[in-house]
């Protein structure tokens, strides 16, 4: 199957977060020239592009998880166990909206950590810089650009500059291998501070 070429093109392939796989062209194939592409090869996409989107997929139900430890150690350290009106309210127009977002969170985690007696003599900051991490992971996918060029996908993201990596299997083992250590302790952190009362902010 012959197509002109241009630089890239967009496939009609959609990836979890309603974005547009692009297929690059072979760095010898110019702009404008024939480029054969395979039924073998589109097929390898097409089975590649499934893969990175159950990969993604579980990636977004790992921060989903992440954003309720997150919301569940905001709420107990700021209103104990108990149920009020101030601290639905506080869940309903803040925690749950999309304006605050899973770094708004991390930041209020951040606080929490410093300033509340209940964090004092223990190292929470240890939790910081993976969750943090792990957070513009999620991003990087949701937003960057997935490429396939040759027989290898990348992921196409803005971080001061424009940056690659390349998505392999690995790659996604290593990621979520990090959201289970960093949730596994977020959610003992829950359920510890869930069993106690908790000293108020002033």
């Amino acid at each position: 199957m012959g197509v002109i070429a241009p630089k890239e093109l967009k496939l009609k392939l959609k990836n979890v977060f309603g974005e547009s796989f692009v297929l690059e062209n072979p760095d010898e194939i110019k702009g404008g020239e024939e480029w054969e592409l395979s039924e073998e090869y589109l097929q390898w996409i097409q089975g590649a592009a499934r893969m990175i989107n159950m990969r993604q997929s579980e990636v977004l139900s790992r921060a989903v998880g992440l954003d309720d430890d997150l919301d569940d150690i905001i709420k107990h350290a700021l209103f104990g166990n108990k149920i009020t009106e101030s601290s639905k309210y506080f869940e309903s127009l803040i925690l749950k909206t999309d304006f605050f977002s899973s770094m708004n969170k991390w930041k209020v985690f951040r606080e929490l950590i410093k300033h509340l007696e209940y964090f004092k003599g223990d190292d929470f900051s240890d939790l910081l810089s993976p969750i943090h991490e792990l957070i513009n992971i999620r991003n990087r996918l949701a937003h960057g650009g997935i490429i396939f060029r040759g027989e290898k996908i990348f992921l196409s993201y803005y971080h001061g500059t424009q940056k690659e990596v390349e998505l392999t299997p690995e790659y996604f083992d290593i990621i979520l291998k990090k959201f289970q250590d960093t949730t596994e302790k977020l959610s003992k952190l829950s359920s510890d501070l869930s069993g106690e009362s908790t000293t108020q902010p002033p």
